[in-house]
Order: C-alpha cells, then structure tokens, then sequence
C-alpha cells in the first residue's frame, strides 16, 4: 500500500444494490469517492482497497452500513473496509463490485441513477490509506446519482 493520501473536502459515500454471489441476498454495498485529491490526480476517484480511515468517518459510513468494516481477503491478502453481505457474512470485495457494468462501474447514464450519493459531513481534510480508482465512471455517478441530503446539511437548513 501506498503512503496516505489527503483527501479535500468534498468527499462523497456512494451506495448501491447487490447480490451476495455466495448465498444470493440483495443488499446495499457502499464506496467513497473523492472529487479532490491532493497532490495527485485531478479526476474523480473511487476509494478502494481502503486500510485506514479516520473514525469520524468510518463512523458516519458503520452508523448506516453496519456491514461495511476491516475484513480480511484472501484473495487480495490484505485486510481492508469492505462490504460483507448481511445473510452470510462472505466479505463483498472491492475488485467484484467495481469491475465495468458491476455496482460501482456504471455503464451508462441508467445505470449511474440507480445509485444514491452523499456528501460526507466532514468539512476538512483527510488523510486514508487506498488505492484509487478514476475515471470518468466516477464523474457519471456523482453527476447522475441520485442524491442524499446528509444528516448535518439537513441540521444546517
């Protein structure tokens, strides 16, 4: 793993329905996506392969998607934040759900409003240990996904 990155503000919790490929139940995966990153890519980004978060954040994401924590992957060996399914607890790893045409890799325009975005209430700088994943998917689903005010903007209003 690389050294941390610094994220600025925004940074952004996407979620979105899946299947459990081991026993078939659907459920909400989430990713956080970056539109910022300091010193390195000007691209929106998807975080992946995540090791270290700073708690308020990893707090905000388990207080909604208690399934999503520090799992152990075999495939990857690595422990990193990763989705699990809620019927059988498989770890749902990032490589699956961000392959093209998956989750969090939409295709088309369709595909990027099924999902739901949200601005995570944290206005400062944060550094995470990931990899990154940009492109111009990233880009479709912040600008068509369907958004989420957050608990703190809707404090704020």
């Amino acid at each position: 793993m690389d050294d941390p990155i610094l994220l600025e503000p925004a940074f952004f919790l996407i979620s979105g329905a899946t299947e459990c490929f081991r026993c078939g139940t659907s459920f909400e995966a989430v990713a956080i996506a970056a539109s910022l990153i300091e010193g390195g890519s000007a691209e929106d980004c998807l975080l992946s392969f995540v090791t270290d978060l700073p708690a308020e954040v990893l707090a905000y994401i388990q207080q909604r998607f208690p399934n999503y924590s520090l799992k152990r992957s075999d495939t990857a060996e690595l422990s990193y934040y990763a989705n699990s399914c809620p019927g059988c607890g498989v770890i749902a790893g990032d490589f699956p759900l961000r392959r093209p045409g998956h989750v969090f890799w939409p295709m088309n325009t369709a595909a990027a409003m099924l999902l739901n975005v949200e601005q995570i209430p944290v206005e400062h700088p944060i550094s995470v240990a990931a990899e990154t994943d940009c492109g111009s998917f990233i880009a479709l689903i912040l600008r068509e996904g369907h958004r989420i005010d957050t608990p703190a903007r809707e404090a704020r209003e």
